[in-house]
């Protein structure tokens, strides 16, 4: 388990990772550009089979009328989100480094803006969050 803490040293040292490992390649032309050559199985998250973890369902969306499928995004609560990973992912991670990415949507500290986190095993994913959010 790495908890990343978003600094310009942990940055340099995620992309030497992926540099070594051939994800990153180096684009001579300008400063800080590379091409990812990604695993072509490895695909963006799909918006039906990604739920957000939350005691209340009225944390993550509003609620909808009674026998309505809310539509922004699918709501589990802690326990039984921990059951179906664990029912689902037994060993999974076993030998890899799950990381932990806490991030804002929006200025630190904005009434508008989003804290959440982010878990995910693959090196790729935290250099692109450092760009994508604060």
């Amino acid at each position: 388990l790495y908890i990343c803490d978003g600094s310009s040293v942990e940055n340099k040292q995620i992309i030497n990772t992926l540099k070594d490992d051939g994800v990153l390649v180096p684009l001579p032309k300008y400063d800080s550009c590379w091409l990812a050559r990604t695993d072509p199985r490895d695909v963006a998250r799909v918006e039906n089979r990604t739920f957000i973890v939350a005691d209340q369902e009225s944390d993550v969306r509003p609620t909808p009328a009674a026998g309505v499928k809310g539509l922004l995004n699918n709501w589990i609560n802690r326990s039984d989100a921990t059951k179906a990973i664990n029912e689902r992912y037994p060993g999974c991670m076993k030998g890899r480094t799950m990381y932990v990415v806490p991030y804002s949507m929006g200025p630190i500290g904005s009434p508008l803006s989003k804290i959440g986190v982010q878990l995910t095993d693959f090196a790729y994913v935290v250099a692109s969050m450092r760009i994508m959010t604060r």
